[in-house]
């Protein structure tokens, strides 16, 4: 008799990182790596914001205040951002149709007819005049 088995359970777990360049930097639990992605990717961009805006503003040396900008607000954005499923999908994959529908359908005033796109022309649709048609069928 066979046996069914279900793997989606299996699948479904997030490649993760226990231990990073080596050896050197050891977890005692696993680090999901879309985590970490997005903990870079947001620490980054604070860190740009940081150097281009505030430090040209405000010049000073790095305070209490200034570590707790860079690194806490990065965690806290990757927190969020893997929390985060619009319909159901994982965030990145949104974004990339939301982005496909904005860049094909929405900017470009594109007209769509049963799934087909329709061009168009820049003339101007004029009607015929209408004749009211009598009974006896002239007008």
């Amino acid at each position: 008799m066979r046996k069914v088995f279900n793997y989606r359970r299996v699948f479904r777990i997030p490649y993760a990182y226990r231990r990073l360049f080596g050896g050197l930097l050891e977890f005692g639990f696993d680090v999901p790596v879309v985590l970490l992605i997005n903990l870079v990717g947001a620490f980054l961009v604070t860190l740009f914001v940081w150097w281009s805006v505030i430090q040209n503003i405000v010049p000073h040396a790095f305070g209490m205040w200034d570590v707790l900008f860079l690194v806490g607000i990065p965690i806290g954005i990757a927190i969020m951002i893997q929390k985060v499923n619009p319909d159901g999908k994982n965030i990145y994959r949104f974004l990339f149709g939301l982005m496909r529908y904005l860049l094909r359908v929405k900017f470009p005033k594109a007209e769509f007819c049963h799934d087909e796109k329709v061009e168009q022309h820049g003339n101007k649709v004029r009607f015929s005049l209408l004749y009211k048609v009598k009974k006896g069928g002239k007008s």
